[in-house]
């Protein structure tokens, strides 16, 4: 049995959130993608745009001034629910369509042709599309053009997910530094006696009053293997 629509889609938008790519800066990448992609296509509009809940986000676009839109507003969202390629010739004479508010004025979007973006893992995360005011159809080779931008599209989110990743360990990493440089002045400051030894036994740290308590300088004890007696100390 195929996994449940909800839980992919949970994955999906948190897939996208680890992208941190809504609400980016534009990207030269991407801009020179919509770009090829409206001159091969001979289309005024081209769009790189990602669905999370409740919006459609374009983090690129030619032609069209809008940064986002409700789901329902567009085409682009159905691209990612069916995660299907889509091409519609002619919105007015398409009932399925036609009431689209991007098909109405002042859009009046007429031809549409939209590819799913996937990620690494194959969710669909968003779209690249071109469209026009006029009726028409993309020939078999800028169908295959579409395609070819939309993986070039894909290559920039896996790139971007690894430095992503990247980020996150060297976050993780600094923060784990910080906790114990945080830990070693605790101890260093710390009034009880408090020794570190190693899996084998031998101590490798002690603060001062552990110093104090023994009486044993660190050039005389550490790397050694204390064995502790009442009232007699042996190494």
């Amino acid at each position: 049995m195929g996994e449940p629509e909800h839980d992919l889609e949970t994955e999906r938008l948190q897939a996208l959130a680890e992208l941190e790519i809504l609400d980016s800066p534009a990207e030269a990448a991407f801009d020179d993608i919509v770009a090829l992609a409206a001159e091969v296509c001979r289309t005024k509009v081209a769009l790189i745009g990602f669905t999370d809940g409740n919006r459609h986000w374009f983090k690129a676009g030619v032609g069209f001034a809008t940064k986002e839109m409700p789901v329902d507003f567009g085409f682009c969202p159905m691209v990612v629910r069916t995660g299907r390629p889509i091409e519609i010739e002619d919105t007015s004479t398409d009932p399925r369509w036609r009431d689209v508010p991007l098909a109405q004025p002042p859009s009046n979007v007429r031809f549409y042709s939209g590819v799913p973006i996937r990620n690494d893992g194959g969710l669909v995360l968003g779209s690249l599309c071109v469209c026009d005011t006029e009726p028409r159809s993309l020939s078999p080779s800028q169908r295959t053009a579409l395609l070819l931008l939309a993986r070039q599209v894909e290559q920039q989110l896996s790139l971007r997910a690894g430095l992503r990743s990247m980020e996150r360990i060297d976050r993780e990493r600094r923060q784990t530094l910080d906790e114990l440089t945080l830990y070693r002045q605790i101890i260093a400051n710390s009034a009880d006696g408090i020794g570190i030894i190693d899996l084998e036994g031998r101590l490798i740290e002690q603060n001062e009053s552990h110093r104090r308590i023994l009486g044993y300088a660190d050039a005389e004890i550490i790397g050694k293997t204390p064995a502790i007696h009442l009232g007699d100390e042996t190494f």
